[in-house]
């Protein structure tokens, strides 16, 4: 999949800084990252090509507890578990989970899907802490 019409170099940075993190950055952390290869992209910029590449499905835009967006690079069939106490966001790896609500889907007629599994719980630090 594309990036957007044009391949610009904020947007690359912007790319590569989502994709080799495994954190779910906000777009404000993505921001401060891309700043120290781009000193001059605002943060509109990368609000925008944030946006651009979750719609074309190039990164996926994960929900977090605390309401703002978070980002994953790896697009490939996971689900994601986040932290009510600190708004961790983990992977889960699913896959005969994904092919099940993908194939029960199907049978009922639905094409072009997107099957998004979200769960929270509290994670094992803020468990352990009492958080």
């Amino acid at each position: 999949m594309e990036i957007g019409s044009r391949r610009t170099r904020q947007r690359q940075a912007i790319l590569e800084v989502v994709r080799r993190t495994t954190c779910h950055p906000s777009a404000q952390w993505v921001y401060e990252q891309v700043r120290q290869e781009i000193p001059h992209v605002s943060l509109g910029t990368v609000y925008r090509n944030l946006e651009l590449m979750s719609r074309n499905g190039i990164i996926l835009q994960v929900p977090a507890i605390s309401g703002q967006a978070r980002y994953d690079g790896d697009v490939s069939g996971h689900g994601h578990i986040s932290c009510r106490a600190c708004d961790r966001i983990d992977d889960l790896f699913i896959e005969a989970g994904y092919e099940a609500l993908r194939s029960a889907a199907e049978d009922a007629g639905f094409r072009e899907l997107t099957v998004l599994v979200e769960l929270s719980g509290r994670c094992p630090d803020c468990a352990k802490n009492g958080s």
